[in-house]
């Protein structure tokens, strides 16, 4: 099974674990079968770059740091200040107490990273629990430990701004706006979420409000092709589509992108389509997509320029397994069945 996933080969010896949908062939006086092909679409060795990479008009936030000015930090090159939301001069989030140290928020926008998509506020005097995946901003841009109350010597009074990063970089919800405002109501009018950072009945409440927006940001969608497919032979009655399977397997192309190897990989996902050829006949397909290691991150960085220079990132390419057959009546069947081979072949036990 791991060879079939990962090096696009079907064996033969697995072919016990087909005999529950039958493979047997469909007319001629034989058996009516479930399933008529079984194939595995991806990137080849060829690599085919199809499209360059798209992104929107505003890149995503992909860094927050905290500045003070008093102790001689600036914003750095590439990096900007964080706005009230109806001005363009820095906001000071400790504006609600002139005695306590002016703190600053600046972000740096780009595609080198999974981009920043929730913020959450951390109140120690309220005991607040600390969320899973979330970084608190604890010191500023150089290694001073800040507070976004200015009570940096009172440890019970701190509060701190955190954030977590999507799954992947693509066609996923990123921050692309963020502004300190007083008047949660302005900013949800215009799609954005806020969170309160101080309350005060004298000066008001402050908050800090972000915009989601859905962007896409990948190396470049690749040419798929048909790796495997099992039976090898066509039946006559009606031979595999293979110019168009791979397509209707992968609509959207080869999608590349850069994880760690221990990064949590987006979710396969299941999908469905039908095949019509030239004489009406109808062939039902059931195709599960995933992410997978690709063993070639050399070919893929002389076709595009778009790649991150970590060298602790991998390219990992969308690959379908399918499953074809002349009858319209066995999709969940045949997703349980797409998922359970899925599972097997990354749990090590094939």
């Amino acid at each position: 099974m791991r060879c079939l996933l990962y090096e696009g080969v079907i064996l033969e010896e697995f072919s016990d674990y087909w005999n529950f949908i039958d493979l047997a062939g469909m007319e001629g006086g034989e058996a009516p079968s479930v399933a008529a092909y079984f194939v595995v679409a991806g990137l080849d060795d060829s690599v085919t770059l199809l499209q360059p990479p798209e992104y929107g008009e505003v890149p995503p936030i992909v860094d927050l740091k905290i500045v003070l000015p008093l102790e001689n930090e600036l914003c750095p090159e590439g990096w900007e200040y964080v706005t009230p939301s109806h001005a363009l001069y820095p906001a000071n989030l400790n504006w609600v107490n002139p005695a306590q140290v002016p703190v600053y928020l600046i972000c740096r926008r780009g595609y080198d990273h999974k981009p920043i998509c929730e913020l959450d506020v951390q109140f120690i005097e309220r005991k607040d629990k600390v969320k899973p995946g979330f970084e608190y901003i604890k010191t500023s841009i150089s290694g001073k430990p800040v507070s976004l109350n200015g009570h940096v010597s009172r440890p019970n009074k701190h509060v701190y701004l955190g954030y977590t990063r999507a799954v992947t970089n693509s066609f996923t919800d990123g921050i692309t706006a963020i502004h300190h405002t007083t008047s949660k109501r302005d900013d949800s009018r215009q799609g954005f979420k806020s969170i309160r950072l101080h309350k005060s009945t004298f000066s008001g409440d402050t908050f800090v409000s972000y915009k989601l927006s859905k962007f896409y940001a990948v190396t470049g969608i690749f040419k798929e092709s048909l790796l495997d497919r099992y039976p090898k032979a066509d039946n006559p009655s009606f031979p595999l589509d293979v110019k168009n399977t791979p397509a209707f397997c992968l609509p959207m192309g080869v999608q590349v992108e850069w994880f760690r190897n221990r990064d949590h990989k987006p979710t396969p996902q299941y999908s469905s389509f039908v095949l019509t050829n030239e004489k009406g006949h109808k062939m039902y397909g059931s195709s599960l997509t995933f992410y997978e290691l690709f063993i070639g991150t050399e070919k893929i960085q002389a076709l595009s320029d778009n790649y991150p220079k970590d060298p602790d990132l991998f390219p990992y390419a969308t690959k379908s397994i399918c499953i074809l057959s002349r009858w319209p009546s066995f999709f969940e069947t045949f997703q349980k069945w797409l998922t359970e081979l899925y599972e097997i072949s990354v749990s090590g036990l094939a």
